[in-house]
């Protein structure tokens, strides 16, 4: 608005954009305060990622036996926080949420993870937003790709992946939900398992493991 209007035009167009059929306000739970606004359509969006989700989750999974994890873990040293992650990523989770700051361990501790996988059998695939993030992930030892071309490509059939591919998704929290939509629906369609990690919130905990 304060770009494209004239300033005698902004209340106006406030009004009527917030009163808008498709306009959702959303509210704090806890005070009832009203937070910000989003859209039917992205809601919608939003509601059926949640389910593609629950589907992914529930989906039953192996473990990785200790031996192969111990192989994995042979020369590197983990925190309390990244031990808890390795064991979750390599646990009967089919998915697994982690989220940390910049500088707290979570590249480092992708490594055993990746290598964890792979001795298993697993394909492991790197995926991020950028085509930076990703020649990074190739550089820490990952067959690694933009997000948006990984689709592109199963889409089209030149890429396609199993119930043994793990996908690693490198700053999940900047997804869209549009293509966070997309890449749920493959995973649970083809039964691959996803781990996804980020940094939610710069303000937040330190490192958490989301179960």
């Amino acid at each position: 608005i304060a770009k494209h209007a004239y300033v005698d035009q902004h209340d106006d167009l406030l009004e009527r954009i917030l009163n808008h059929p498709t306009v959702i306000p959303l509210y704090e739970p806890e005070t009832g305060g009203k937070v910000g606004f989003t859209t039917s359509g992205n809601r919608q969006d939003e509601e059926r990622l949640m389910r593609f989700a629950e589907r992914v989750s529930s989906k039953e999974r192996e473990a990785l036996k200790d031996t192969t994890k111990q192989k994995a873990l042979v020369g590197k040293t983990l925190s309390s926080e990244q031990q808890a992650v390795f064991e979750a990523a390599t646990s009967t989770q089919n998915l697994t949420l982690v989220q940390g700051r910049a500088g707290v361990g979570k590249s480092y501790v992708l490594g055993p993870i990746r290598e964890a996988h792979a001795e298993a059998g697993y394909r492991v695939i790197g995926l991020s937003h950028t085509h930076k993030l990703a020649q990074d992930m190739k550089r820490d030892g990952f067959e690694a790709t933009t997000l948006h071309g990984f689709l592109f490509g199963l889409k089209n059939g030149r890429v396609s992946i199993d119930t043994q591919t793990l996908l690693v998704v490198d700053e999940g929290g900047m997804l869209s939900t549009p293509v966070m939509l997309e890449l749920f629906h493959k995973v649970q369609e083809q039964g691959a398992k996803l781990l996804l990690v980020g940094d939610d919130d710069p303000q937040g905990v330190e490192f958490e493991f989301l179960d």
